[in-house]
C-alpha cells in the first residue's frame, strides 16, 4: 500500500479528535474524507502529512513509518496543500511553484533548465501555464489553487494530500479542480487524499470516501457504498425535510440528483 495507518489516533497532546484510524490507500488512487465542520478531518490530513504527530499509532508510507523518513526523502514522496498558506508577497507564479525543488535542488540550490521544465509540465497539468509571469497576489482564489497544486506537483511526489481544496471556489473552478484530481491520480499514477465539502464532487473524484462522525470512523468504501440517504443525514445531522431542499428530490437510491459533469 501506498499510504496506511495502524490503529491511528489523531488529535492535540492528550485530546483525543478521532480515534481507531484503520486505512490502506493503494497508489494512483483518490481519497476522500467527508465530515461536518470540526470533525477532525484537518487533523486527520496533518498527521497523515507528518505535520503533526499521532496521539496513537502510526502512518506508514510503503510500510516505512512517516516519522522516520528523513525529511529530504519524505518532501519527494509526499507535498502537502493546506488550506491556511502564509503570504507570498510580490512573488510571481514561476517563484512559487519553483519552491517544490528545494527538496531536489537544496534550499539555495539554482534551478537547472530541467527544473524550470518540470515547473512548465507542472503548470501545463493543472491549465495554469498562462499564469507563469503574474504575481501571485493578483491571482483569484482558483487560479492560487491551481499555482499551490503544481508547487507540490513539483517536488514529483508520490502522494498528494489536500485539505479542503475547493473552499473558496466558485463552481467552474471547483469542477475544473477535481478533474485535474482524477486525471493526475489515473494518468501519473499519484495518490491523493482530500477532504471536501461538497459531496457531489467527493462521489465524482473519489475511489472511496470516508465519512466522520462523533470522533471516529463511521463508513469507509467506495462512494456508491457510503453516499446513501441515511448516511448523510447521519453525518450532517439533517432531518428529511432539510436533506431534500439542501440535495433535492432523490429516486430511491439512484443518484441523478446528485450528478455533476466533470
Amino acid at each position: 500500500m501506498m499510504l496506511s495507518t495502524e490503529n491511528l489516533t489523531v488529535g492535540y497532546e492528550k485530546k483525543v479528535v478521532v480515534s481507531d484510524i484503520n486505512i490502506q490507500i493503494p497508489r494512483g488512487k483518490v481519497l476522500s474524507i467527508l465530515g461536518a465542520n470540526g470533525s477532525g478531518k484537518s487533523t486527520i490530513l496533518r498527521t497523515l502529512s507528518g505535520l503533526q504527530k499521532p496521539v496513537e499509532g502510526r502512518v506508514l508510507i510503503q510500510d516505512k513509518d512517516l516519522h522516520k523518513i528523513p525529511e529530504n526523502k519524505l518532501a519527494k514522496q509526499l507535498a502537502v496543500v493546506l488550506t491556511n498558506r502564509n503570504s507570498l508577497g510580490l512573488l510571481t507564479v514561476f517563484e512559487v511553484v519553483s519552491m517544490g525543488r528545494y527538496g531536489h535542488t537544496g534550499f539555495f540550490g539554482r534551478l537547472s533548465n530541467k527544473d524550470v521544465r518540470i515547473v512548465e509540465n507542472a503548470l501545463e497539468a493543472v491549465n495554469g501555464i498562462d499564469l507563469i509571469n503574474r504575481y501571485v497576489q493578483h491571482l483569484s482564489d482558483g487560479e492560487k489553487q491551481k499555482v499551490f497544486l503544481a508547487r507540490a506537483l513539483v517536488q514529483e511526489p508520490e502522494i498528494i494530500i489536500m485539505d479542503e481544496p475547493t473552499s473558496f471556489l466558485d463552481i467552474r473552478h471547483k469542477v475544473e479542480l477535481v478533474s485535474i484530481i482524477r486525471k493526475l491520480s489515473k494518468e501519473n499514477g499519484i495518490t491523493i487524499i482530500t477532504s471536501l465539502h461538497e459531496i457531489t464532487l467527493a462521489m465524482k473524484c473519489s475511489d472511496n470516501i470516508i465519512l466522520i462522525k462523533d470522533g471516529r470512523i463511521l463508513d469507509n468504501g467506495k462512494p456508491e457504498k457510503v453516499i446513501t440517504m441515511d448516511r448523510i443525514k447521519e453525518v450532517y445531522d439533517i432531518d428529511d425535510i432539510q436533506y431534500k431542499e439542501f440535495l433535492g428530490n432523490h429516486k430511491g437510491d439512484n443518484y441523478d440528483f446528485l450528478d455533476i459533469s466533470v
